[in-house]
């Protein structure tokens, strides 16, 4: 199949058996594939919308680019985050909180009805 995956990293996958069932630890450097740059404050839109608040590690969800939001993660001094921000296709604005501070979480849904899943408290 011209779309099968390969490697991850250096491994082949004949070399990662049951990558569900392994501990961290045994996971041979899988970790490090997640995205980890800082999304900073700024423009973001061809409407110059930018964001308040630096954050990286955070989730998004939405339907499209003109209902989408971005919440919690880490903000440049590492504290996690429970603010959210709304797009409406031409603006950033504050939206709700997360009950818990959070960060490498997983999010679905629309701008009004998301779901945030797992993550670091």
């Amino acid at each position: 199949m011209a779309n099968q995956v390969k490697k991850i990293n250096t491994l082949s996958l004949s070399n990662i058996k049951k990558l569900n069932t392994l501990a961290d630890a045994q996971l041979k450097k899988v970790n490090t594939l997640e995205f980890t740059r800082t999304v900073p404050a700024g423009s973001y839109s061809a409407a110059s919308a930018t964001l308040s608040t630096d954050r990286s590690r955070n989730a998004g969800f939405g339907v499209a680019r003109t209902a989408s939001a971005t919440v919690g993660g880490n903000n440049t001094s590492s504290v996690k985050l429970t603010s959210c921000e709304e797009y409406d296709g031409s603006s950033i604005s504050s939206g709700g909180t997360m009950g818990t501070a959070r960060f490498a979480m997983t999010a679905c849904g629309s701008q009004t009805v998301g779901l945030i899943l797992g993550g670091t408290v």
